[in-house]
């Protein structure tokens, strides 16, 4: 969990890294989506953390033996924990520049936000991505839009910045290009058992992530 969390938050802070001209031109846009997920409910969002914390506490007492998995996790209880916990929790995930992480699930992507504070001003980072199954230990994430403020990002640019969150976060990856553009294939971590996770499924439903998968013996 520590893993994933650290290279959500990297993300946004490599790719602001080296945008400074972007972030300048683009400082005053805010998409609208990311508005309204930052006006959510504080004790909505308390309660939703601590849902997200217990489903999160269930997913890793499941890893500790073999056999079937299955996870779900909505927006809401993502985004509740990233308001409320995250810096808690995770004091050194978050840098100084970038603050305010939140995410949207949609009927086939997922859209990361967060606010990068530098010295050309305040700009807003989103990174859209569609994931899928690659292999059974292989999450797949095909990038179908990344954008400081209003402008797009160069996918020479995206590459680059995913590739340093990911080793930031100990995450062995690969890239491949299809007719669909560029993907990035992220292997899944053992468990702290030494045990192989598979992934035979993932969807995005209701504003909602659902995974399954099974834990093998060694």
């Amino acid at each position: 969990m520590r893993r994933i969390l650290l290279f959500t938050v990297a993300v946004c802070a490599v790719v602001a890294a080296g945008t400074l001209f972007w972030a300048y031109r683009a400082s005053q846009f805010v998409p609208d989506r990311y508005e309204e997920l930052l006006r959510a409910d504080a004790r909505r969002q308390a309660s939703a953390s601590t849902e997200m914390f217990n489903r999160a506490q269930r997913l890793i007492h499941q890893a500790k033996r073999p056999g079937k998995w299955r996870a779900s996790f909505t927006a809401e209880q993502i985004n509740g924990y990233l308001a409320v916990d995250l810096e808690k929790q995770f004091a050194d995930v978050l840098t100084g520049e970038i603050r305010d992480p939140r995410v949207d699930i949609g009927e086939k992507t997922i859209t990361l936000f967060c606010r990068y504070d530098g010295v050309a001003g305040e700009s807003v980072l989103s990174i859209e991505f569609e994931p899928f199954l690659g292999e059974r230990d292989v999450l797949g994430l095909r990038f179908v839009d990344a954008r400081v403020g209003s402008l797009p990002l160069p996918s020479g640019r995206v590459r680059e910045a995913l590739s340093e969150a990911a080793a930031g976060a100990e995450l062995a990856v690969r890239w491949v290009e299809d007719a669909d553009g560029l993907v990035l294939l992220i292997a899944i971590p053992q468990t702290k058992q030494g045990r192989e996770v598979e992934l035979t499924h993932i969807e995005l439903a209701g504003n909602e992530i659902r995974l399954a998968g099974e834990i093998l013996r060694k």
